[in-house]
């Protein structure tokens, strides 16, 4: 599963800013807002509820703690808790210290996402998927590309997720992904393994996504509900994730600009410049902008 299901299901209730971004792959987009230094959000420190450098999801429920931090909660059936940084990066490290929510079905979600529908994910069961031990999801997509769904992997970590905080990452390079828990690594792939098809690399400038919502509802598809674990149970309300603090480390950024419109491109990663075939093409530049440049290879 992915991103996309947490963020049909906010839409319901109004989530704007999230899922209503341009797409560089449909069209021609303004630039994007870049993280300009490491973000570290400690949430047990706010005196307010929002920060300038996170998003909450419209009219639904989100409160910080003392104690435990950023409070994401599903209080009621529809409910779909969800936050999410408001600049953009391209690769580098993340850190989420995390309690999971409990539930059958339950899903809390930690994402790296991009317009272009690019994803990186740790998904977490309120009942491990139905597993007969603890269980968490690594999974990732390019160009929002699902395939046959074949890329998630299962880790056991030997811990229940849902009693306890623990401090989960991503690590994000241009050649390589990995995922880890509490400073282990429990996954990686190599850009190098991947393909220009149905397995393409996470590659574009992405938000970091935090958020819980319900794949056991009734209403969902029995495919979705028999992955996340079964039937929730719908008088179990309120079912509650909790989020210490967060960290993102990466290289300093200004902004993104996609210039190239969205007719040139297709799923293998190329462009069509003048009707001649060319490798699609990122140059950065000392302001730190990043464009696509039709008629020129990178670095040509």
């Amino acid at each position: 599963m992915h991103i996309r299901k947490l963020v049909a299901a906010t839409a319901a209730v109004g989530v704007s800013a999230a899922n209503a971004q341009c797409n560089p792959t449909k069209g021609t987009c303004s630039p994007i807002p870049g993280l300009t230094s490491t973000l570290n959000t400690d949430f047990t420190k706010l005196t307010s509820s929002l920060t300038k450098d996170w998003v909450v999801a419209t009219d639904e429920p989100f409160s910080t703690s003392s104690t435990n931090g950023a409070v994401l909660s599903m209080k009621k059936r529809g409910d779909a808790s969800y936050i999410w940084t408001s600049g953009y990066f391209q690769y580098g490290h993340v850190d989420v210290v995390l309690q999971t929510a409990p539930g059958v079905g339950v899903i809390t979600a930690g994402v790296l996402y991009s317009d272009t529908l690019d994803e990186i994910d740790l998904e977490f069961s309120g009942n491990d998927y139905g597993a007969k031990m603890p269980t968490f999801e690594t999974n990732y997509f390019g160009k929002g590309i699902t395939g046959t769904y074949d890329r998630s992997t299962s880790v056991s970590p030997g811990f229940n997720t849902t009693t306890g905080f623990h401090t989960y990452s991503l690590d994000w390079t241009a050649d390589k992904l990995t995922w880890s828990v509490d400073g282990t690594v429990v996954r990686t792939l190599l850009k190098a393994n991947c393909d220009n098809n149905e397995h393409q690399y996470p590659q574009t400038p992405a938000q970091f996504h935090v958020g819980v919502w319900d794949g056991g509802d009734p209403s969902n598809a029995p495919g979705v509900i028999q992955w996340a674990g079964g039937q929730t149970n719908l008088n179990g309300f309120p079912y509650t994730a909790y989020f210490l603090n967060q960290g993102v480390h990466v290289d300093k950024v200004q902004q993104h600009r996609y210039k190239c419109p969205g007719s040139l491109f297709d799923h293998q990663g190329y462009h069509h410049c003048q009707g001649k075939p060319k490798f699609q093409s990122w140059k950065q530049y000392e302001v730190n902008v990043f464009d696509c440049e039709c008629g020129k290879l990178f670095g040509g």
